[in-house]
């Protein structure tokens, strides 16, 4: 049987750290720069190999230990004598590497190779394998429609889609009378904000493992592994995870390319940040009043990076041979455009 993606990052990761520690003797001191998952495993299969002088390092730590190794802020690992520094990050590690240089950290330090395409979160179950087998090609050359949550929603109502597959996300959920076939979300908040809501749907829920802890109805629920960026041209989400993209549409992208549908059209992704936050939504009230406000720079950052994980996903589309179109107000992310009511075929 294949190796899982979480078997495979693992197996990555000992022999990375087999060959840029076989020169080095077992008391150096180094440290691996942040406490995810990632770095966890980092640690441990370093002390395994008999390295066990070693400190995680954080920007701002809000804990002093994980297990018995400490953690420290990048101002107390400047002073002490670091021999090396394994970057953590899986994502950005030129990011880490800069803040070292800011604070003057010049020690030796290591970036894992491809390392967008690894995953440490949780492991995908045999079951789990099975029921991401069933929806391969599932609806072979049939037509799908990927619900956002943006205002223009209430102009392509999504009630009257039929005739088609409907993918659905977030506070989709609180629309009366609509319930997808299948229903995404990949923010930890979202089950705290639409607990009820989401466990009232009938369609297939489809999470990324790390929500596998979070309170709602796992039945008739996928988990995936989620990764960085797809590291092969074909879309296996057991294998290879689907890239998070800062953004729940791209993995409704990849997983209507997986289930082998020929055309994806997208309504209510209007992707403007300009609003203000009760304006970006199709209803008032999206988000409980316990939603805290982003600042507006934080939001325009963001949406840079989610246009371009949702561009990575068009990409891998357009690779698989599946059409895109824009039937809502334009987004600007260089698909041909369809207005809504002139799909007929798929309205009631």
């Amino acid at each position: 049987m294949a190796l899982s993606l979480k078997e495979r990052s693992q197996k990555a990761i000992h022999l990375w750290l087999k060959e840029i520690t076989q020169a080095k003797k077992y008391q150096v001191f180094y440290a691996v720069f942040g406490t995810t998952s990632y770095c966890q495993e980092v640690m441990g299969q370093l002390h395994a190999l008999g390295f066990k002088n070693g400190v995680y390092v954080a920007s701002n730590p809000s804990i002093t230990f994980i297990g018995t190794v400490p953690v420290k802020s990048l101002a107390e690992l400047k002073e002490s004598s670091v021999n090396f520094v394994i970057l953590g990050s899986l994502a950005n590690a030129q990011f880490q590497a800069d803040l070292l240089l800011k604070h003057s950290i010049e020690a030796p330090v290591f970036s894992i190779p491809n390392s967008e395409c690894l995953a440490l979160e949780y492991d995908v179950t045999p079951s789990e394998k099975v029921s991401f087998d069933s929806l391969e090609n599932k609806h072979i050359n049939e037509s799908a429609f990927i619900v956002g949550n943006g205002p223009s929603l209430n102009q392509t109502d999504p009630r009257r889609i039929k005739n088609a597959v409907v993918m659905g996300c977030n506070g989709i959920c609180q629309l009366e009378g609509f319930d997808p076939d299948y229903y995404f979300m990949v923010d930890r908040n979202a089950p705290l904000y639409w607990q009820r809501e989401i466990d009232r749907l009938k369609g297939m829920k489809i999470v990324p493992n790390h929500l596998k802890s979070c309170q709602f109805d796992h039945s008739n629920t996928v988990f995936y592994p989620r990764s960085y960026r797809l590291c092969q041209h074909s879309i296996d989400p057991y294998q290879y995870g689907l890239p998070k993209g800062l953004s729940v549409i791209s993995p409704m992208v990849y997983m209507a390319v997986y289930m082998g549908v020929k055309r994806i059209y997208f309504i209510g992704v209007d992707q403007d940040y300009g609003k203000k936050q009760s304006e970006m939504h199709f209803m008032k009230g999206y988000y409980p009043d316990k939603k805290s406000h982003l600042t507006q720079s934080f939001l325009q950052e963001r949406i840079q990076r989610q246009n371009h994980g949702i561009s990575l996903a068009l990409e891998a589309a357009k690779a698989g041979g599946v059409e895109c179109y824009d039937a809502g107000p334009l987004w600007g992310m260089g698909i041909d455009s369809v207005d809504f009511e002139s799909l007929s075929q798929f309205l009631k």
